[in-house]
């Protein structure tokens, strides 16, 4: 997981450092607010989840919200792939 103020454009950074995860989900966790409907489309093909605090999911395009995960979600995700 790598941690980003900002989206625009700088998202694909993970792309570059997590190469050998082509296969897998990546995740990102930001603090930026209304990310554009063509950015969450190429992060969503290249399997980039965005991780948001649950507050900012209204934020973001109605048709991308079930895409976005909670910072809960994502620890309760962590906490089960562990065990």
């Amino acid at each position: 997981m790598w941690y980003k103020t900002t989206c625009k454009d700088r998202w694909r950074q993970v792309l570059n450092e997590a190469d050998r995860l082509r296969s897998k989900n990546k995740f990102l966790c930001t603090l930026q607010q209304g990310i554009s409907s063509a950015q969450l489309e190429e992060m969503k093909s290249e399997k980039v989840v965005l991780v948001v605090s649950e507050k900012y999911i209204k934020t973001y395009p109605e048709k991308y919200q079930n895409d976005i995960w909670t910072v809960k979600k994502f620890i309760d995700y962590i906490k089960e792939i562990e065990r």
